[in-house]
């Protein structure tokens, strides 16, 4: 099982926070390389919503959100389909309170892959993560 992961810290409290990133079916308001995205199915705010992404160039993705907290600022998801070679995809974003009224944002994940594309499926994901992280950075300062 292969594993992806980045973390930054970016200014703003974690309620200011969560408002952008826990807005599941949200995504494409701060990640650059979601074109669009949307609630398919539920409501957004609990688990078995279903969203739909476009990504920049043209591909589709559809995530289910699998386990929601509000109170700790965290989401967990699948992704049932995508235009990667990856299966039993499990993501997990989680935010906490930093020092300085900060927020630390955490973007894990696991997932099933040819060994040949490991490598290059775990880099790429973690450049993902970390593109949206660094949008963050520069919508709420560091």
């Amino acid at each position: 099982m292969a594993k992806a992961s980045a973390s930054s810290v970016v200014g703003g409290s974690v309620e200011e926070v969560w408002k952008v990133v826990g807005d599941f079916g949200g995504i494409s308001n701060w990640h650059p390389a979601i074109a669009a995205s949307a609630i398919v199915e539920g409501a957004g705010d609990a688990a078995g919503s279903i969203q739909e992404c476009t990504l920049g160039d043209g591909g589709k993705l559809r995530e289910e959100q699998l386990e929601r907290s509000d109170a700790n600022h965290s989401y967990t998801y699948n992704i049932t389909e995508a235009p990667m070679p990856i299966e039993n995809y499990i993501g997990k974003i989680q935010l906490s309170a930093a020092e300085g009224n900060k927020t630390l944002v955490e973007w894990t994940s696991t997932f099933d892959v040819a060994a040949d594309a490991e490598k290059e499926m775990v880099g790429m994901m973690n450049g993902v993560y970390q593109a949206g992280l660094d949008a963050l950075t520069s919508k709420f300062g560091g």
